[in-house]
């Protein structure tokens, strides 16, 4: 997002211009819009875009807008945005939600790649990334986005390599994804030995998709000590256990490192994780040996942090 001004920092003109194009998600019940185990595409909005919406465990996330910037450091939603969405959702579903409905919405902004002459909308403008070399010898990386973040990675390291003359290295291009090697053989013992412990098949799937192989060792935690395999809230899958696991083995460090960070909770609970962060304090506690006053610190933190998000999206 801020290539340009890095590149700017050499002392030339940037080689291309980075727009940045605004997009806004809404989390919603599957249940309230009838939504099965696969994914819906509106196919055309009134201004010519294509929507998504997505199954995510319980909940569903739904967009995207792509408009103008604003605020990079603090992107929100704006009425507008929540309108757009709620608009042509209750057009396509014949369903009739309102702001009432949604659990959350969350904006970003996403590093679109222009010309510097280009006089595109951000609509139109590449979502690819590029590697850049700047005769200053800085090699910048713009645009791409998450789920091509490994060729971003090779593209870069393949432009150093022919800088400097070495031979291209590619270690991680067959490489496995943690928790990822043996799994349909570990999926089956996680069913297995999660129904014997008295995980719900919710619970057990959720484990499954979001740790892999290494859902073992919850399943471990959940042995030595049954209320560890408690939900934290009643309609979402996420255990007590988890938030030990993600502290001893994912460096969480903070209640918003692990409800915002390791598991989505921010997201997908409708009070952010309000009504059960004194509990997720008192079991980082045991993990980071946190004194009284240390907890009563990370949670008033935790509750200023939501409530200035929340304030945000009530101010939109």
């Amino acid at each position: 997002m801020f290539s340009e001004q890095v590149e700017a920092m050499t002392g030339l003109e940037p080689q291309v211009s980075v727009e940045p194009s605004k997009g806004v998600h809404l989390v919603l019940s599957r249940k309230d819009i009838g939504l099965g185990d696969e994914a819906i595409v509106l196919p055309e909005t009134d201004d010519k875009r294509i929507l998504f919406i997505v199954p995510w465990e319980t909940r569903a996330i739904y967009g995207t807008t792509d408009t103008g910037s604003g605020d990079l450091n603090h992107p929100t939603a704006s009425k507008e945005d929540v309108a757009y969405l709620l608009k042509h959702l209750n057009r396509y579903l014949s369903v009739n939600l309102t702001e009432a409905d949604i659990i959350s919405v969350y904006a970003g902004y996403r590093p679109l790649v222009s010309s510097r002459s280009s006089e595109h909308s951000t609509a139109r403008l590449s979502r690819t990334h590029a590697v850049l070399q700047s005769p200053a010898g800085l090699v910048s990386i713009v645009g791409g986005k998450l789920t091509t973040y490994r060729r971003m990675a090779q593209d870069t390291v393949d432009v150093l390599n022919r800088r400097d003359g070495a031979r291209p290295l590619h270690p991680t291009q067959h490489l496995p994804l943690l928790g990822s090697a043996g799994w349909p053989a570990a999926y089956t013992e996680l069913q297995r030995k999660g129904t014997a412990l008295g995980l719900d098949a919710q619970i057990i799937e959720h484990l499954g998709m979001s740790y892999g192989t290494e859902a073992k060792a919850l399943l471990s935690m959940v042995e030595n000590n049954a209320a560890s395999g408690e939900r934290l809230i009643a309609d979402l899958p996420y255990i007590r256990a988890e938030v030990a696991y993600v502290c001893r083995q994912e460096m969480a460090m903070t209640p918003y490192d692990v409800l915002g960070r390791r598991m989505p909770i921010v997201l997908v609970d409708q009070q952010r994780g309000l009504g059960i962060i004194d509990e997720v304090v008192s079991i980082m506690a045991q993990e980071h040996n946190w004194s009284p006053l240390q907890q009563q610190s990370m949670s008033n933190d935790y509750r200023s942090l939501i409530e200035s998000q929340i304030a945000c999206e009530q101010a939109m």
